[in-house]
């Protein structure tokens, strides 16, 4: 029986070393992708996320979505496409200036569906 080549092995170790390093990026990503928010004693805690922002989980329209808390925002956007998918009706349509562009969004009228898993009479 002969021996494995030498390069097979490096490879073979390479490759698992890669896998390693995949599987824990992956662990990595999607432990910041969680959910940062604590419920104890009648008080919210919303932890800031690793890209700086505070999120919160919500549905429109029955969908599941990413909030994006804005202390400061006077209202909620969404993308017109989105509105268009879900059949939200529009009253309106608005400009939104964001960091790279000006996306166009719909002003809908939903039911409310800011409800979370862990808070489920949020806006009942």
């Amino acid at each position: 029986m002969s021996e494995i080549p030498h390069w097979l092995k490096h490879t073979t170790v390479w490759l698992l070393l890669a896998v390693g390093v995949f599987l824990g990026v992956q662990a990595w990503m999607n432990n910041e992708r969680a959910t940062r928010f604590t419920v104890a004693g009648g008080t919210l805690e919303l932890r800031r996320s690793a890209d700086g922002h505070y999120h919160w989980p919500g549905t429109v329209a029955g969908r599941q979505v990413d909030f994006l808390v804005d202390t400061g925002a006077t209202g909620t956007a969404i993308p017109a496409a989105m509105a268009r998918e879900l059949g939200l009706v529009v009253v309106g349509r608005m400009q939104s200036q964001t960091a790279l562009a000006w996306p166009s969004a719909a002003r809908c009228w939903p039911t409310c569906n800011c409800k979370a898993a862990s808070a489920p009479n949020a806006c009942a």
